[in-house]
């Protein structure tokens, strides 16, 4: 019922999907989507995939699966937690065989980043929500027993202060609404 239409773009996809019976297709939503409605939209999704028929046929198209995977798991430091749907074509011989990859061991933030001197007065040209965050969760670093400046955390300075937070060594999920970013 979104004014928008973001309710209803799974329809066309599953149009595309009954019509051109590819291979292979993923599909990919928040991770909240599990549980919308108790989680009867996404069986609602499901289903609808799995009763996709072969073209001349009556069988099963598709061998579907789904799981909430987080790119922080994967090789990416980044928090960004999805639901993926994979469908694979019932007549393939790897359709049954199917696994979610196995977690991978994920490098440093700080190996992705270019190191440039930054002044330790940053924080004065922030907004003053900004400001505020960065103070609070740098007295948080230091109660934890480190210097602010010498272990990778990431503030999001952006948000409210009952809602700014720090995670260590990879990024919350930045989206865009974080128009002033994170500070690290």
């Amino acid at each position: 019922d979104d004014d928008l239409g973001r309710g209803t773009v799974f329809f066309c996809i599953l149009n595309y999907i009954q019509t051109k019976l590819p291979k292979v297709f993923i599909s990919e939503n928040v991770k909240g989507f599990a549980t919308i409605v108790k989680g009867r939209t996404m069986q609602k999704v499901l289903n609808l995939l799995r009763k996709v028929k072969m073209n001349k046929s009556n069988d099963k198209a598709y061998h579907v699966h789904w799981k909430i995977l987080n790119t922080r798991d994967y090789g990416i430091p980044h928090s960004r937690p999805r639901w993926y749907c994979v469908g694979i074509l019932a007549r393939s011989k790897h359709a049954s065989g199917f696994t979610f990859p196995e977690p991978i061991r994920c490098p440093s933030l700080e190996s992705f980043l270019d190191h440039k001197e930054v002044p330790s007065d940053m924080s004065k040209e922030a907004s003053l929500t900004a400001s505020t965050n960065i103070q609070i969760q740098c007295g948080k670093i230091v109660k934890l027993g480190y210097e602010p400046n010498s272990e990778p955390y990431v503030i999001d300075c952006d948000a409210s202060k009952e809602k700014s937070g720090l995670m260590y060594d990879m990024s919350p999920c930045i989206t865009r609404s974080r128009i002033h970013g994170h500070y690290l």
